[in-house]
């Protein structure tokens, strides 16, 4: 690609392979910025159902948060949500909600997809990140 790229998510992991509905789980984001100048972003994390299908099936939940990545840094964001209703993001030492938050119901125990998602602020994806995990009963 011939695209200058700025800004990208350099590391995402989840505290545990599995988890639990109702306990919550540790989630890691990692943004580097490696431009003169501080990016305006959203940050999402999705779950999404593990499927081979022919269309892309929509995700099960969502929470987004908004942040501004300061220029030349690796910034780090926590996001700790418990598959159920509760989710705070962690930026700069400071705890708040997600800006939007949706969830269907997820009960079923299987692997799922959880991704890191960057996004400026008209919704243009800039980068992401997947890992799987196991919901447990």
């Amino acid at each position: 690609s011939q695209d200058t790229i700025d800004i990208a998510l350099g590391y995402f992991e989840a505290a545990s392979p599995t988890t639990t509905r109702g306990c919550s789980c540790r989630y890691v984001i990692r943004i580097a910025n490696i431009s003169a100048h501080a990016w305006d972003v959203h940050v999402t994390l999705q779950v999404s159902p593990m499927t081979v299908a022919p269309a892309p099936t929509p995700p099960l939940a969502r929470c987004t948060k908004h942040c501004v990545v300061p220029p030349r840094r690796t910034t780090e964001i926590e996001c700790y949500y418990d598959w159920c209703t509760a989710v705070v993001f962690v930026f700069d030492n400071s705890p708040s909600p997600a800006d939007a938050y949706c969830q269907q119901e997820l009960q079923t125990s299987q692997r799922y997809v959880v991704s890191a998602i960057l996004t400026d602020p008209t919704g243009k994806r800039l980068d992401r990140l997947d890992i799987y995990q196991e919901l447990q009963e």
